[in-house]
């Protein structure tokens, strides 16, 4: 096994080699998992570069520091000697600070790259580890025999000897893990952590017994043993369920409790709180609400929901009527003719002709360079684009443009990108709960939201429940972390009426006005004179 491909005067190292191959399987699989999370490419490609990024260059600081290598050594990334655990806690900080800044759930995106990681890791033993020769076996007459410009000969000094192949056994573990782990994608994020670092433990057992590279032992038999990275191993797993499974139900629960009628002493102790602070406080504490981009917030966060809940419909549409009204033009195409009965706007027949290509995999359909036409009688508009459904109500709307040419109400063109919108509730036969999260754009204004409930009623009463940031760049630019109790509903001259919690301060609407607790600060409602549209058709 030599360490370089030779190629006359060329010596490419294979370590930069095979890295190169990992890398690009990595990139792929992580994308594919975004997408089948509803978190959308982008999302794929950036964690799988910051991952590659800070794992290869920074997981040689541990063993550098154990063994005192010299700096020069330490940042020779494209040379081997990385640590696994190194790389998975360096990944799992740098994926914690990208959730907090893109505002993305932290536990989706780990979930994201379980099985990604243990097919990356199958392939880097194979391509990497054994053509140079690091993580090696035991002696044995079954083994391989490494060059001398090799890991293994240098660090044993013996070029002749013959290694046993652990490399190809981890390859095939990891892989095993990588099925397991596929298989298992569609449980909760929490559940495939879990797995992961189950799995990861198991493999680290098998492997303290057939390697010999593994010095870092702290109890050792023989010339086996118990090393560092097997505890912390097993210290992760058992933290990781611990706090799942008992640490956080609990965390949650109290917090629920807090969140209702409360302990007398917490009562006690907020009346008296608030008494001391009425005590001490020599003027009113100014508020410092922005009233207009609460308004633009509340009204953006309905129009980029309300029309995802639109574009949901019609493809749930689309996929309930397979087979009838819509029909196969080759084997990857399909043409719509149908009349559809549409909930929101107000039960009219809309007939929708186009055509879409079309594919699908296990649970999950794709249509894309989808080009629709929908006429009523008071509406017509059209549909471009790209969306998966996924289970029988998880609609991902990869990237949809809608153009509303004729309504009642608002006419114009929205594009919808990297939106998840799931039907997580039918009561009765009226009622209808989507939730609710992503990104539209309307003219110059780019509107993004955490997560939105939309409630429809099927009387033309919508209602939305916010519960994270509102984003508005173009309109209004405002960035607010907006919690609603209960649903807002908007009246005629879109005015929103409810309340809600905006960067930790209660506000009050109504159809009139905006204003905080007591009204000491207040704001007329501006409606359709607001800078932000209100989408509604």
């Amino acid at each position: 096994m030599l360490p370089y491909i030779i190629i006359g005067d060329l010596k490419i190292p294979v370590f930069s080699f095979g890295l190169s191959i990992v890398f690009l399987v990595f990139l792929f699989l992580c994308i594919k998992s975004a997408e089948e999370k509803g978190l959308g490419e982008n999302t794929g490609i950036e964690i799988s570069l910051l991952i590659a990024f800070s794992t290869i260059t920074f997981s040689k600081i541990p063993l550098g520091v154990i063994y005192g290598w010299k700096i020069s050594s330490i940042l020779k990334f494209w040379e081997t000697g990385h640590s696994l655990f190194s790389a998975l806690i360096i990944g799992t900080t740098i994926i914690f600070i990208y959730s907090k800044i893109k505002r993305v759930d932290f536990y989706e995106l780990l979930s994201v790259l379980t099985y990604p990681t243990f097919f990356s890791l199958s392939l880097y033993r194979i391509f990497v580890c054994l053509p140079t020769g690091c993580c090696y076996g035991f002696p044995s007459r079954f083994g391989i025999t490494f060059s001398q410009e090799s890991y293994a000969s240098r660090d044993l000094g013996v070029a002749a000897a013959k290694l046993f192949p652990s490399q190809i056994i981890e390859a095939i573990l990891f892989f095993i893990c990588g099925t397991i782990s596929y298989f298992k994608r569609k449980d909760k994020a929490e559940n495939n952590i879990q797995l992961f670092l189950l799995l990861l433990t198991l493999e680290r057992i098998i492997a303290e017994f057939i390697r010999r590279d593994i010095k870092e032992k702290i109890i050792k038999a023989g010339d086996y043993g118990i090393s560092v990275w097997l505890v912390l191993s097993i210290i992760l797993f058992s933290a990781t369920s611990i706090y799942f499974n008992l640490l956080k139900p609990y965390i949650k629960s109290f917090r629920e409790k807090m969140k209702g009628n409360g302990t007398k002493i917490f009562k006690i102790g907020a009346i008296a709180f608030l008494l001391f602070s009425q005590l001490v406080m020599c003027s009113d504490k100014k508020s410092n609400v922005d009233f207009s981009a609460v308004e633009n917030s509340l009204r953006s966060a309905f129009s980029l929901s309300y029309t995802a809940m639109f574009v949901s419909y019609i493809f749930l549409k689309i996929k309930g009527f397979l087979g009838s009204c819509i029909y196969r033009d080759g084997e990857n195409k399909i043409v719509v003719d149908c009349e559809f009965d549409v909930r929101i706007l107000s039960a009219e027949k809309i007939k929708t002709r186009g055509t879409c290509d079309f594919s699908s995999f296990q649970n999950s359909i794709t249509f894309s360079n989808c080009k629709l036409q929908m006429n009523g009688t008071n509406f017509y508009g059209e549909i471009t684009g790209n969306t998966t459904l996924k289970e029988q109500s998880e609609v991902y709307i990869d990237n949809v443009t809608v153009s509303v040419i004729k309504s009642l109400y608002s006419n114009f063109t929205a594009e919808i990108t990297e939106t998840r919108s799931s039907l997580v509730s039918i009561q009765g036969e009226s009622t209808r709960i989507f939730k609710i999260s992503g990104k539209i754009k309307i003219e110059k204004t780019e509107i993004s939201a955490e997560k939105i409930f939309l409630l429809d009623e099927g009387v033309e009463r919508i209602g939305v429940m916010i519960d994270g940031s509102v984003s508005i760049k173009g309109c209004k630019n405002s960035n607010l972390d907006v919690k609603t109790e209960n649903f807002v509903y908007f009246d005629e001259q879109g005015c929103p009426s409810g309340s809600a919690e905006i960067n930790g301060e209660k506000i009050y609407f109504s159809s009139k006005e905006l204003y905080t607790q007591n009204k000491k600060l207040s704001s007329p409602c501006r409606g359709e004179k607001s800078e932000c549209y209100l989408l509604y058709f």
